[in-house]
């Protein structure tokens, strides 16, 4: 049974008397840092809609479905017991599960694509038609500083999802009517993601499940300047592990006053046990969610994280 984050001699944390705290016997060793953790997209439960204008009309559908798909890819983040950040190197991908109009490059026909969307539009005073698909999409997930995580949630609002410039992300269009122009868009930048619902980051049976909410938005020039505004809408679902369980991080903050509180912080997967004895231990649940303070009111106590 793991109590500690790589512990020796299977060490408890002792309460000995009031002001102060101890180690009961052997080495603890605690690990203060963050991890880097990387998380695979379940396309199954990430499904994100596009919505928007191309060449100035609004969005349709070329076909049932056609502007929404599912997610695949990976997604890196830093995770410590009390914040998460994402650090980079991320790429969240929408599948090309579909030949959508244009072809590549705007050509006659159909070709692989995540999205494909038509509309109505009006050039000076004559009406035409635009179809456009998106091919090789991929963005990265960054955030400027890390984000609390209390009781397994954290804000989605401050997530930057940028637009990989390496992933050969492109809108081909076509235009007919009153303008016959065929091309190919290269899709770029960056957007904050607007969204009011929070992210979690849940553990059970050893797995972690990312979920993060999504809104943002991207503007372009197809054929006038910002006449294209690609709007992308959905939940994305990552997860890690697998029946591996985790290793526990613990740490813990002395008093800086006689009789202060003891300051624990621990993974989100296990919970903390006290007993007041040690021949035999009675282990009793304490709490399910990190961190707690714990007054140092009372000698000879111990204390053990077990998974939940």
């Amino acid at each position: 049974m793991n109590e500690f984050p790589r512990v020796r001699f299977n060490t408890h944390l002792r309460r000995c008397a009031p002001g102060f705290a101890a180690l009961a016997t052997g080495l603890l060793t605690v690990s203060t840092h963050a991890a880097v953790e990387t998380f695979t997209i379940d396309p199954a439960l990430s499904l994100v809609s596009l919505s928007g204008t191309v060449a100035g009309g609004t969005l349709q559908e070329q076909a049932a479905g056609s502007l929404t798909t599912p997610f695949s890819g990976t997604i890196v983040m830093d995770v410590s017991p009390n914040s998460v950040k994402f650090v980079g190197g991320s790429s969240v991908k929408p599948v090309q599960a579909h030949n959508w109009e244009p072809g590549l490059a705007g050509a006659a026909g159909s070709a692989p694509a995540s999205y494909g969307a038509k509309g109505a539009i009006v050039i000076v005073i004559f009406p035409a038609n635009a179809k456009a698909a998106s091919r090789n999409v991929a963005f990265d997930f960054t955030t400027a500083a890390p984000l609390p995580l209390t009781s397994g949630n954290f804000s989605s609002n401050e997530l930057i999802l940028n637009i990989i410039d390496t992933s050969g992300a492109v809108l081909d269009y076509q235009v007919s009517g009153a303008v016959n122009t065929t091309g190919s868009k290269v899709l770029s930048g960056l957007s904050t993601n607007k969204v009011a619902s929070t992210a979690s980051l849940k553990t059970v049976g050893g797995v972690e499940t990312l979920t993060i909410p999504i809104r943002a938005t991207y503007s372009f020039r197809l054929l006038n300047e910002g006449d294209t505004l690609l709007t992308f809408t959905g939940n994305i679902v990552a997860t890690r592990g697998g029946g591996t369980p985790e290793v526990p991080v613990v740490d813990f903050t002395l008093p800086t006053t006689p009789g202060g509180p003891l300051h624990l912080v621990w993974s989100k997967s296990y919970k903390l046990q006290r007993t007041t004895q040690l021949a035999p231990p009675i282990w009793v649940d304490l709490a399910d969610t990190s961190p707690l303070n714990i007054p140092l009111s009372q000698p000879g106590e111990y204390f053990r994280v077990v998974p939940k």
